[in-house]
């Protein structure tokens, strides 16, 4: 990638049949929410969880700390976990 004072470049087109569907949205919604901040809000933003306050200087952010802080953190956890995705249960 090029950096050319704030704007960063990429040298190649990227190869978007890597991707699911979903991960296009999420990624797609993440640009428009997100794309225009500058870093410093970025960075505020993102530092806000508990999580992050917890990990320490340059520490690891636990996973689960951090999805359990989420509005729907159970329903997120409990899709992660389905090894079986989209497989019924009784």
């Amino acid at each position: 990638m090029n950096a050319n004072n704030t704007e960063v470049s990429a040298r190649i087109d990227p190869d978007l049949d890597l991707l699911s569907r979903s991960e296009l949205i999420c990624l797609t919604n993440a640009a428009k929410k997100y794309g225009k901040l500058s870093f410093g809000k970025l960075k505020t933003l993102s530092h806000q969880s508990k999580a992050f306050r917890n990990a320490g200087p340059n520490g690891e952010i636990n996973l689960e700390a951090l999805i359990r802080e989420l509005h729907d953190g159970k329903d997120i956890e409990r899709h992660i976990l389905d090894r079986h995705p989209g497989v019924a249960r009784a």
